[in-house]
């Protein structure tokens, strides 16, 4: 399993922010607890668990 930072690093590396959503954000039920956003903001994926963060950024 990555750890959060290499995933961040991973992600920064191909134009990409990996957002975390808190569990107690309104955000969390809709978006989280992870999504991938593109150099403007807008969310690219989302609903994201840690594995699929990994598979999305190795792909």
């Amino acid at each position: 399993m990555s750890s959060e930072r290499a995933l961040r690093r991973r992600a920064h590396a191909q134009g990409l922010k990996l957002v975390k959503y808190r569990q107690d954000s309104r955000w969390f039920g809709d978006y989280g607890p992870y999504a991938l956003a593109d150099q403007n903001g807008c969310l690219v994926a989302w609903g994201l668990d840690v594995e699929d963060v990994a598979m999305a950024l190795a792909e």
